[in-house]
Order: structure tokens, then C-alpha cells, then sequence
């Protein structure tokens, strides 16, 4: 797969998870881990590295065993801010 369409691919994905959010303003987003690192430009790999580490809210669905975890937008548009480098 050349470069070019490997780009497609990802801008197409984060399209999508960008559309997830079309409509909900005033309400709770929720994403799931792909749909989060999408939108934070990042890989589902580094963001289960800061979920392990504790450095992102999440919210986790489920039991031990079968678990699911989702992330509230608002609080990834906080860990954005929260992490800006200041000039």
C-alpha cells in the first residue's frame, strides 16, 4: 500500500470519528479507543499506554474479565488544553 492511500485511510477514519460528534453539542460524547486516538492524532498503542498510566480520563464498561472502555470528548478536549505547550 503506497503512502498516499495509507493518508486516505487515516483521513477517512478520522472523518468518521469526527462525524460521530456531528449533532451533540450540549450532550456527552463518547468514543471508543480508536475513535479517541483518531481524534487526538494518535495510536489506539499510545493511548492504552496513557490509560494504563493513568494519564487520560476514560470510563470503564463491564467486568474484569470483559471490559470496554470509552472516553468522554469533552474530557479529551480538556487533556488537549491541559497539555498545550505555551509559547
Amino acid at each position: 500500500m503506497g503512502h498516499g492511500t495509507e493518508v486516505k485511510i487515516i483521513n477517512k477514519e478520522f472523518h468518521a470519528a469526527e462525524d460521530l460528534t456531528v449533532g451533540f453539542k450540549n450532550a456527552h460524547r463518547y468514543l471508543n479507543a480508536s475513535a479517541a486516538a483518531l481524534y487526538l492524532g494518535t495510536t489506539p498503542a499510545v493511548l492504552y499506554q496513557w490509560v494504563h498510566s493513568k494519564n487520560i480520563p476514560y470510563i470503564k464498561l463491564g467486568g474484569k474479565k470483559q471490559s470496554a472502555i470509552r472516553f468522554d470528548i469533552k474530557d479529551l478536549d480538556r487533556f488537549m488544553n491541559e497539555h498545550r505547550n505555551k509559547a
